[in-house]
């Protein structure tokens, strides 16, 4: 079962006549995807659009339809995909917001699944850490805490534990 599909999808930027994407196809199935092409090809269009950040956040014309996860994304909020969709961005430094691994993953539990409590956080937060493989910690070389931060943030913000 695929865990995308888009059908006939064009996405027109705000105020351009070309669009970004045109009558795209296509079923990702579960499992490693890559995405690749050259510059201004519309790799960075398509993976926004998985989340919801096309057409919602970035605004726009959108024809067709595409599904993640079940869900209609031209009908779901951003913050709903939110819940479901990671994303980490092409350069990781941008979409990070504390410069310590472990802060940086809490921060997308605390936003996305109700760990809001510092007792709850403090308890789970090495669980999720071990799960997403961060073994090095905060002490992680710049590129790298960068890096593996944004991957914990945007995993660790629609990971969901097996205990209740």
């Amino acid at each position: 079962m695929a865990i995308a599909t888009l059908t006939h999808l064009t996405y027109w930027y705000p105020g351009r006549v070309e669009p970004a994407l045109k009558a795209v196809g296509l079923a990702i199935e579960d499992g490693l995807t890559v995405v690749a092409g050259q510059s201004g090809g519309g790799k960075s269009t398509l993976l926004r659009l998985f989340n919801g950040l096309v057409p919602h956040f970035h605004g726009g014309r959108i024809a067709g339809s595409a599904e993640v996860v079940g869900r209609d994304v031209i009908a779901t909020p951003t913050r709903d995909m939110a819940r479901h969709v990671g994303f980490v961005f092409q350069d990781p430094e941008l979409q990070t917001v504390y410069n310590v691994v472990d802060r940086e993953v809490a921060f997308g539990l605390e936003n996305t699944s109700g760990w809001k409590t510092p007792r709850c956080r403090d308890a789970r937060l090495p669980v999720v850490s071990r799960k997403l493989c961060m073994r090095r910690g905060s002490r992680a070389l710049p590129g790298e805490r960068c890096g593996r931060s944004a991957e914990g943030s945007a995993s660790g913000s629609h990971w969901r534990p097996p205990w209740p």
